[in-house]
């Protein structure tokens, strides 16, 4: 009897099922983060600095991403808007800056603020973009050397906050940003040759105006300075050691609540509450924002993990999607969370924020305490829990916010080798985080 060769048959099968049943279309997640586009300036830049998105800004049914590398002297930098009808990113505008790191809305118009501008030859101390849509760039009257943040105060007071020669300067508008004038300077505290004082940051409070100036090669200015709309005076550091930095201050909850640090790095939430500066839940955050009465923050949960969490309160904080490890900045736009990466990638969440299950776990402060003994300390540390802890890790933390030692499951720490001063101490057990500070002598 002849045999029947069923090769054929077997293999045109296994074709069958491939194009019917793609191989690992059981096992894909739908529920996930995808690539909707890639910036096409940002990912021609030549650093790992420029390429990566470090600010998502909605505005007007569209996303615009910053990016470039001031500190190499990158620009002038396209404005493209992220289209999610077409999924293509449109260029709108190219800005006389070497770098754009902060999108603000006030009063109907989108504001840049030039980081650093490219060519004096031509405006340069902000990009806007009007009521009508025009793009174009502007001076204050006289050129900047460099604008970090804009804030209203009401809907005609306008403010802008930099650096001018070698002072930190204030410019307000009055008029809707129609003519600027200086209204406030600060100069470098250091005594370091050559050095010059930034206002980077200002946020508004209650009716009142905070900013607060930093040395370039030198330290925190002690006292915040605060405008009533009147006249100026000395308030509280918005920080607890002259290491910070500061940037792009929210009001929410009573509060206004703004990372530790520039972009580029994970830095300390914190918040104000008009006295006293607080670390928010001993979180490290990317970037945040505040989007339907509540404020979002794309968290550094330590080992390449990114969370993303909100709140109402600044107290209890809800989980929402894990995002990619090399995750920089987030957004939302119509229902969708979007996040900027690295590597100039723009991508979406495939489920709509209000799709997401309304039972999803939450991330509360830890209730256990931790007591630090002796402290101050000398060599040795003895951390005494109020309640039993099997698994936990500890990171212990310099007033510069730099991790100079870990540890798992210990609760006696060699701390003889570090330097004298200030330091924190980390307790992380599952979701639950605890922070205590001590004094090294």
């Amino acid at each position: 009897m002849r045999k029947e060769n069923f090769t054929p048959i077997i293999f045109r099968l296994l074709l069958w099922c491939i194009v019917w049943f793609p191989l690992g279309a059981a096992s894909q997640d739908a529920d996930s983060f995808a690539v909707v586009g890639i910036h096409p300036a940002a990912s021609l830049q030549g650093s790992v600095t420029g390429k990566q998105l470090l600010t998502l800004f909605p505005w007007n049914g569209k996303i615009y991403a910053g990016y470039g590398d001031y500190g190499n002297n990158t620009g002038p930098i396209p404005i493209y808007a992220f289209h999610p009808d077409s999924m293509a990113f449109i260029h709108e505008w190219t800005a006389n800056t070497e770098a754009i790191y902060n999108y603000r809305a006030l009063n109907g118009m989108l504001y840049a603020p030039a980081i650093d501008r490219k060519s004096y030859g031509m405006p340069g101390d902000y990009t806007k973009m009007d009521s009508s849509g025009i793009w174009a760039d502007y001076n204050f009257g006289s050129n900047s050397t460099h604008t970090f943040d804009a804030i209203s105060m009401n809907d005609s007071v306008l403010f802008m906050m930099g650096s001018q020669d070698t002072k930190a300067t204030v410019w307000r508008s009055i008029n809707n940003g129609q003519t600027w004038n200086k209204i406030l300077t600060d100069t470098a505290i250091s005594g370091i040759a050559g050095d010059f004082a930034r206002f980077y940051f200002g946020g508004v409070l209650d009716g009142k105006l905070y900013v607060q100036a930093r040395d370039f090669n030198g330290p925190m200015h002690p006292n915040s300075k605060v405008y009533d709309g009147v006249s100026w005076a000395n308030g509280p550091s918005l920080f607890p050691s002259l290491g910070s930095l500061g940037w792009r201050p929210e009001a929410f909850a009573g509060k206004l609540v703004y990372r530790s640090w520039e972009p580029g790095s994970s830095s300390r939430l914190r918040s104000f509450d008009g006295t006293d500066n607080a670390w928010v839940d001993s979180m490290w955050v990317y970037d945040g924002f505040v989007h339907a009465n509540h404020y979002y923050a794309l968290v550094d949960s330590g080992y390449g993990v990114r969370n993303i969490r909100r709140t109402t309160d600044l107290v209890n904080w809800e989980n929402l999607p894990t995002a990619t490890t090399n995750s920089r900045s987030l957004a939302i736009l119509d229902d969708y969370l979007y996040v900027g990466t690295t590597d100039s990638k723009l991508l979406r969440y495939t489920k709509p924020l209000t799709a997401m299950p309304s039972a999803v776990s939450r991330h509360y402060p830890a209730t256990a305490t931790v007591t630090i003994y002796p402290n101050p300390a000398n060599d040795i540390i003895q951390l005494v829990f109020s309640a039993p802890i099997q698994h936990f890790e500890l990171e212990l933390w310099n007033a510069r916010g730099e991790i100079v030692l870990k540890a798992w499951n210990q609760n006696r720490l060699d701390v003889s080798a570090l330097s004298r001063g200030m330091y924190y101490i980390r307790l992380k057990e599952g979701n639950r985080y605890h922070t205590q500070k001590f004094i090294l002598q």
